[in-house]
Parts: structure tokens; sequence; C-alpha cells
């Protein structure tokens, strides 16, 4: 479920797909996985890169 992250791998202000923990109001909380440092590189690097085409377009 894609939904703003909040500090996970160190990502702040994206909105990305990742496992969650759903509830009856919705997402409840993003379910931390362990990544190497290789995945962990490339998901922080996919939020920057999005955070940018945002930017550029003008949100």
């Amino acid at each position: 479920m894609s939904g703003l992250v909040k500090g996970s791998y160190g990502i702040e202000d994206c909105c990305l797909s990742l496992p969650c923990i759903v509830n009856g109001l919705g997402r409840a909380e993003t379910v931390v996985l362990p990544l190497s440092v290789e995945e962990e590189d490339a998901l922080r690097r996919s939020a920057k890169l999005l955070k940018n085409i945002i930017k550029q377009a003008g949100f």
C-alpha cells in the first residue's frame, strides 16, 4: 500500500509503496524489513529521484 514515508529507511516526506499493517482505519504502520546496504541505498535513491521529479513538475 502506498503512503507517506516518515523516517523509515532514512526517507522523509515521500510517498512509496512499502509493506505495511492495515487496520480498520487504513494504513497503520510501515513494516520495516531488513535490507542489505545496497538495497537500502537503492530505495533512498529512488525516493530522492521521485522527490526531484515532483519538485521539477512544480508540486
